[in-house]
């Protein structure tokens, strides 16, 4: 179904977890046992609405991104045997995407830091977790991820890796959720990166 799906161009899919937060849309993207389970685990048992566990389905309507969610089920383990736990709290309708935490594991003693990513750097965050590149529909692709790279604040988080922290992490990110206004495109994405990207 996901492959149905990006090459019929009805969505692109990101690898990501995904939450909702202040009533918003927040994804969570990292490599594959870099925590975006684990952290999308606390935020689900702290009661808050899933999207998804692992794949999300993206896509460009009136010049905003809207996320759709997969399946009501989530597996914060590694086998692949089963569904996963069933979830209730599930998001049945399209959300607009507020933002992207970029996680990065760092030591236990860390302090959590949010960057702000800008230009080519926050491109290849975004490229790298988007999961069928297919040939046919390659210009496609490349086209959305260079609008939500234009629009979509993604920020990388420093994610102190020590579950005994797991809460802090989890205030850490509610909090500057919510406080993350409507940025300028200058300030999102270089508009002069922006424009070559399009040209590629």
């Amino acid at each position: 179904m996901p492959i149905y799906l990006t090459i019929e161009n009805k969505y692109e899919l990101i690898h990501a977890g995904g939450v909702e937060i202040n009533k918003q849309a927040v994804l969570f993207i990292a490599p594959s046992f870099g925590g975006k389970s684990t952290l999308s685990n606390y935020f689900i048992q702290k009661q808050h609405a899933m999207l998804s566990d692992d794949r999300v389905a993206l896509k460009e309507e009136n010049e905003t991104i809207m996320t759709v969610s997969s399946y009501p089920y989530h597996r914060p383990y590694r086998q692949t045997e089963d569904l996963g736990i069933s979830v209730e709290n599930f998001i049945k309708e399209k959300m607009p995407l507020h933002c992207i935490y970029v996680l990065q594991a760092v030591e236990a003693k860390h302090e959590i830091n949010f960057v702000l990513l800008k230009g080519i750097n926050k491109f290849k965050a975004l490229q790298y977790n988007f999961d069928f590149n297919l040939p046919l529909n390659k210009a496609n692709s490349f086209q959305l991820i260079a609008k939500i790279a234009a629009i979509v604040p993604v920020y990388k988080i420093s994610i102190p890796w020590d579950l005994n922290r797991l809460e802090e992490v989890y205030q850490s990110i509610c909090t500057h959720s919510k406080h993350v206004l409507n940025i300028s495109k200058e300030d999102i994405f270089n508009k002069s990166i922006t424009k070559s990207l399009y040209e590629l």
